[in-house]
């Protein structure tokens, strides 16, 4: 069960230093991560206007993005699994505010992660559509790495 509670609510505290949460990803969702085809890696700004089009990502406002090596796709998907797998439960903020995602090409569909470590949570769309809405926990430090090496300029807000 998630109760949910605004963002100044902060971290929740964990509940037992050994537990994990035992959310899991829809499998179609498991697979396209795994295989994490064409991957690029996006920083977004969560509080500036919606957008469409080339500047947006499921209308957030795209600060800059990068194609993955392999190398470095595995850091990325590893950031996100990690996120998922670290959340304990327990409250998660009622907004959401992604400052990073990543979309990767699976079959014929485009599978985006959404990701804020602030709300504590992660989005899942396939194809532009919500497939569900896990809990998240952790630090955007490796993603952020990853940006600011491609030359990605980082949110600056929160």
């Amino acid at each position: 069960m998630v109760t949910l509670a605004g963002c100044q609510a902060g971290p929740s505290p964990r509940q037992d230093a050994g537990a994990r949460s035992f959310q899991a990803l829809p499998a179609a969702a498991e697979q396209a991560l795994t295989a994490h085809n064409s991957p690029i890696l996006y920083s977004l700004e969560p509080r500036a206007p919606r957008v469409k089009g080339d500047q947006g990502l499921l209308g957030f406002q795209v600060l800059g993005k990068t194609a993955l090596s392999d190398e470095d796709a595995e850091v990325a998907v590893k950031a996100f699994r990690s996120a998922i797998g670290d959340w304990v439960g327990g409250s998660a903020a009622a907004c959401f505010d992604p400052r990073h995602a990543i979309r990767v090409l699976y079959g014929e569909h485009t599978y985006d992660f959404l990701l804020c470590y602030q709300c504590q949570s992660i989005w899942i769309y396939e194809d532009g559509k919500i497939l569900t809405r896990l809990g998240a926990a952790g630090s955007p430090k490796e993603l952020n790495a990853l940006l600011t090496a491609a030359g990605v300029p980082l949110s600056t807000s929160g």
